[in-house]
């Protein structure tokens, strides 16, 4: 398991596991991994808990207190904890107390936001980690308020749950001082649809998603129809009881699930994640349960019915999420139903908003503005902000998505910002981002590496 963690991690390579080791590894294993104690000193986000954004002129919570924010020269001052510390424009590791220290930096459009910069390296099966004591108590790999993040300098966590699904096996961590003891469980996928599970867990990884745990009647209903597709030579999301392989559980799943023709599990999670449509469905935060299959030269996973958000978020959610780097300039082809008000354009690569499945919000208003940077003013550019009763193609009837296209192509190596206000039938939301674009050449996935310099 060693060497396949270390090959994902490296180039991306996602080797099958045959059905021996599956079978050899399907009782828990235990083991251990020292911990080597480090200060964050970069820029570490997550779309878990609460927006950790610092603006002169707010009164922010800093963990469980609340601090007041003003200017100070370039940059801010903080009043929290009956202390003020002053933090430039460029950033800074602060001693907010004693025993607790807070990393306070800008990310691409200049805004400081701040984490807990106290953390443990440790590497596990070959993959490396980042334990992040979250709540600045002291403690680590607590249920539901520590995070993890993916690499050496990762730049996006993801909450502490007691079972981790990661890649290839499900992990329960424990700090015990020097080290990390953990048991891992082996995932009951098999073959390619293991593949595709393990290119989606690492894909989600590395943008600080929750990784997807397997859900093993969904797995069998979802392998029904790939069989389906490939015995009458079709993609659809749904199956005809007249033809061979039609079954109650596949056609269950057709209509549940993202479907490919690929057979290439690895482009099919890129191809989906650069789509609006496609893609918002497997980028969810929430998306902690799927359903797994594949089937000479189709795939599909459950994407939903199945979940229940393990966190409680505070939505909209933006993707790509804040500083990302590294964004493909222009959008996967192959989207359907057809998102683009003038199909004959290819647009930029596609900004998602998105809530936790199941909450019974609509969109009835949005406003969204996207800017380039251009030395040191911000040019606007043109876009499609489209949610149902505003800019919203015919074929997208039926359909509930919030989604912003920019109108072209977008520029290698530039940065951009975006706000969004989303009023919807409860309530009005505000959201800031920004993210700087690779070039036309890079993959259409995003690696860890690529996040911190």
């Amino acid at each position: 398991m060693r060497n396949l963690a270390v090959a994902l991690l490296a180039c991306c390579l996602l080797p099958a596991i045959t059905t021996a080791q599956q079978a050899k590894s399907a009782k828990p294993e235990n083991g251990s991994a020292a911990a080597t104690p480090l200060v964050i000193d970069w820029l570490m986000q997550s779309d878990y808990g609460e927006y950790r954004r610092l603006t002169p002129g707010t009164s922010p919570k800093l963990l469980t207190q609340s601090a007041r924010v003003t200017a100070e020269g370039d940059g801010i001052a903080v009043n929290w904890a009956s202390q003020k510390f002053v933090v430039p424009a460029a950033g800074k590791v602060v001693d907010a107390t004693p025993k607790l220290k807070l990393a306070i930096f800008p990310d691409a459009a200049g805004r400081l936001h701040w984490f807990v910069a106290t953390a443990l390296a440790c590497t596990v099966d070959g993959m490396e980690f980042l334990f992040l004591d979250a709540n600045g108590n002291g403690k680590f790999c607590e249920e539901n308020v520590d995070m993890m993040a993916l690499g050496p300098r990762g730049a996006y966590a993801w909450p502490m749950l007691r079972n981790m699904p990661l890649i290839g096996h499900s992990y329960a961590f424990r700090h015990t001082g020097k080290e990390i003891a953990w048991t891992r469980t082996a995932f009951s996928t098999q073959g390619k649809a293991l593949e595709l599970q393990n290119a989606l867990n690492l894909a989600r990884m590395n943008l600080g998603l929750l990784p997807t745990i397997n859900d093993p009647v969904s797995d069998a209903a979802c392998q029904a129809h790939c069989e389906y597709m490939h015995a009458n030579d079709e993609m659809k999301h749904s199956q005809d009881r007249t033809k061979p392989k039609y079954s109650k559980e596949g056609d269950g799943a057709a209509r549940t699930s993202i479907l490919t023709r690929k057979n290439n599990p690895a482009a099919a999670i890129a191809g989906w994640m650069g789509q609006p449509l496609h893609g918002r469905d497997i980028r969810a935060p929430w998306f902690a349960k799927a359903g797994f299959g594949f089937h000479e030269g189709g795939g599909a996973i459950r994407t939903s019915g199945l979940t229940t958000p393990e966190q409680k978020l505070g939505g909209p959610v933006i993707f790509p999420p804040n500083d990302c780097r590294d964004v493909p300039l222009s959008w996967a082809s192959g989207e359907s139903p057809e998102p683009r008000l003038d199909a004959t354009r290819a647009p930029g690569f596609p900004i998602t908003i998105s809530w936790p499945w199941g909450t019974p919000l609509k969109a009835t208003a949005l406003v969204a503005t996207l800017e380039l940077r251009e030395d040191d003013t911000w040019k606007p550019v043109k876009i499609q902000a489209s949610f149902p009763g505003q800019d919203y193609p015919a074929a997208m009837a039926g359909f509930d998505y919030v989604y912003i296209l920019p109108v072209e192509a977008l520029q290698a190596r530039s940065t951009y910002r975006l706000k969004v206000t989303v009023t919807t039938t409860s309530d009005e939301a505000t959201r800031e981002t920004c993210f700087t674009t690779g070039t036309q050449s890079d993959a259409r996935q995003w690696k860890h590496q690529q996040q911190r310099d």
